[in-house]
C-alpha cells in the first residue's frame, strides 16, 4: 500500500517526502489507524486545522498527566504505555501497587474523576478531561497477561514533555507494548512497531522469559521483520486461531494467567460483552 510506504519512510527512515493531495489524505487516515497521526504531522511539519486539533488534544493529555502525577505523589505507581511516538491516547494507563489502590482512587476523585467500570485488577475512572485505567495488573478480559507488581519494580522518574512522572524502563515498555497489542487488542500498529524497534534490548527478552511472554515477543519481532522486508503493512490484525495459540502458550507458562482464566466467564456475563466482542472482531484499529 502506497500510503503505508509513505508512513514508513517518514516515521522509520526519517525521510521527507512529497505526495499528492489524494495520497496525503489516505496516508493521514492510515496514520490515525496506526496511532501515529500527530507524530507524522510533526515529522512532515504539516500545518492546518488537523494539526491544530491534534496539538490541542495532546496539550490536554499532558495537562492531565501533570495534574494526576501531582495528586498521586508519594504513591507507588507508574504511568505505562506512555513511551511512544506522539499521539493522543484514548485513556491514560496507570499501574498501582495494591496497597495504594484505595488512596489513589480517593485522590483521583478529589480531581473530579468518577468510577465508571470495576473489573478484576482494573478500575476505570473518568472526568470531562480524560479517562484513567488504573491497573493492578495488565489484563485481557480479567486474565492477567503481565505481572503488574513485577513491572512496578522497574519504575523510574522521567521527564515526559517537561512533566516529571514515574514511568517504566524503556525496555520494559517494549514488552508491555507488544503484549498489549497482541494479547489484549489483537491488533499490531506502526506505533507498536516503533516502540519495539526503538526500546527493546536483551533485557526485554530476559523479562519476557520470566513473565512467560517469549512467544508473544518473538511474534512481535517477526511482525517487525515482515514490515521491514515489505511483506506486511500495518495495522495488522492477529488471526483468531493464531491468537488462541499464543494465549494458550501464555496460560501454560504463567501461573498468574492460569489462575485468572476463570475471569473470562465473568467478563462474558457483563452486559457490555456482546458490544465489546463485536467491536474486537470488526474494528480496524484500537
Amino acid at each position: 500500500m502506497e500510503s503505508f510506504k509513505v508512513l514508513y519512510e517518514v516515521l522509520v527512515k526519517g525521510e521527507k517526502v512529497e505526495v499528492s493531495d489524494e495520497l496525503l489524505e489516505q496516508t493521514l487516515e492510515l496514520a490515525s489507524l496506526n496511532k501515529v497521526l500527530l507524530q507524522f504531522l510533526r515529522d512532515l511539519d504539516l500545518r492546518g486545522d488537523l494539526r491544530e486539533r491534534e496539538e490541542m488534544r495532546y496539550d490536554m493529555f499532558i495537562k492531565a498527566i501533570n495534574e494526576i502525577s501531582g495528586r498521586l505523589e508519594g504513591l507507588n505507581y507508574a504511568f505505562f504505555k506512555i513511551l511512544k511516538p506522539a499521539y493522543v491516547p484514548s485513556d491514560i494507563d496507570l499501574l498501582i501497587d495494591n496497597t495504594h489502590l484505595v488512596s489513589a482512587i480517593s485522590k483521583l476523585k478529589e480531581l473530579g474523576y468518577v468510577t465508571e467500570v470495576i473489573e478484576p485488577y482494573c478500575i476505570t475512572l473518568s472526568s470531562p478531561r480524560s479517562i484513567i485505567d488504573l491497573y493492578l495488573h495488565p489484563t485481557m478480559g480479567g486474565v492477567i497477561y503481565l505481572d503488574g507488581k513485577r513491572l512496578l519494580e522497574f519504575r523510574r522518574e522521567i521527564y515526559f514533555n517537561g512533566v516529571r512522572i514515574p514511568a517504566l524502563e524503556g525496555y520494559v515498555e517494549a514488552l508491555v507494548s507488544a503484549a498489549h497489542a497482541i494479547f489484549k487488542e489483537r491488533i499490531y500498529t506502526l506505533n507498536d512497531y516503533l516502540v519495539l524497534a526503538k526500546l527493546s534490548s536483551n533485557k526485554t527478552f530476559k523479562l519476557a522469559e520470566e513473565l512467560g511472554c517469549v512467544e508473544t515477543l518473538l511474534f512481535a519481532f517477526k511482525l517487525n521483520d515482515s514490515v521491514e522486508k515489505g511483506y506486511l503493512t500495518l495495522p495488522y490484525k492477529v488471526p483468531l486461531p493464531l491468537w488462541l495459540n499464543i494465549l494458550g502458550s501464555k496460560v501454560l507458562r504463567d501461573p498468574r494467567a492460569r489462575a485468572s482464566l476463570p475471569n473470562i466467564i465473568k467478563a462474558l456475563r457483563d452486559p457490555r460483552a456482546g458490544k465489546l466482542i463485536f467491536s474486537k472482531i470488526f474494528r480496524r484499529s484500537y
